[in-house]
């Protein structure tokens, strides 16, 4: 614990993009006091600025999903091979695979806790994917605004 404000906190959570409001909720949500550090004017970091979309395996239409297992194995394996090239020598091999593997209970947090639904379960394929990945949220906007706008809105309850 430290003392911020004269008040006793839990932790301090340093930015506000989505790892930042995400950790926040979920200490919150369990009970913790947190303070929320940004270093921009406005919350969001480089969160508040991505448009294209965001990844989890395709061949799930909706997190959670059955699937046909080899269907979802080789989703998997396209996620993993074309994250892999993309980043290069700057590879993480093990945290590319945690993204990979935990990539659906992410969007299933993000749709079950923040209320996010995803362009009608139909995934866009970018540039440099073999496989259409990347869902847009479907109330429309850019999906950085929309993820800060309703994490946002659920921290606020917490505010005091």
């Amino acid at each position: 614990r430290v003392v911020v404000a004269e008040t006793m906190v839990d932790a301090v959570v340093v930015g506000t993009g989505l790892a930042g409001l995400v950790a926040a909720l979920e200490l919150l949500d369990r009970g913790g006091r947190v303070v929320l550090i940004e270093k921009q004017g406005s919350m969001g970091g480089n969160t508040i600025k991505a448009s294209s979309g965001i990844n989890f395996i395709s061949g799930t239409p909706t997190p959670g999903a059955a699937v046909d297992d080899d269907d979802y194995q080789r989703q998997k394996e396209s996620f993993l091979h074309d994250t892999l090239q993309s980043a290069g020598s700057r590879a993480t091999p093990e945290l590319i695979q945690l993204l990979v593997e935990q990539s659906a209970d992410g969007m299933e947090w993000l749709q079950s806790r923040a209320g996010l639904e995803w362009n009608n379960n139909k995934p866009s394929q970018l540039g440099g994917h073999s496989h259409a990945r990347t869902f847009l949220p479907s109330q429309g906007g850019t999906i950085g605004y929309t993820l800060v706008s309703a994490l946002k809105t659920l921290l606020e309850e917490y505010q005091t």
